[in-house]
């Protein structure tokens, strides 16, 4: 077992099994964090797929057009799924 130096931070041999008080506020305000920028993003995903449909509904949009906005919905979807399946560090 490795000794800590001395007058140095006590040495952690299993980061993930450290259960100190800090370690779990850390995991706590990132998982706060990592909720917050999962709302942005479905707000927005909202946004894009609701403007998509009025616009396919209302101007016949060109081709070009749809194919440019269905990318954007895809990037924001795939960016939620890899919020959604992260690690919860």
């Amino acid at each position: 077992m490795p000794q800590p130096v001395v007058g140095g931070p006590p040495a952690i041999i299993n980061p993930t099994e450290d259960d100190s008080k800090l370690a779990q506020q850390m995991r706590k305000e990132r998982n706060i964090m990592r909720q917050k920028k999962l709302e942005s993003q479905m707000r927005l995903l909202d946004q894009l797929t609701s403007q998509l449909s009025a616009d396919i509904n209302g101007a016949g949009l060109s081709d070009g057009d749809v194919a440019k906005r269905t990318e954007q919905i895809e990037k924001v979807a795939k960016s939620i799924r890899e919020l959604m399946i992260g690690p919860l560090s």
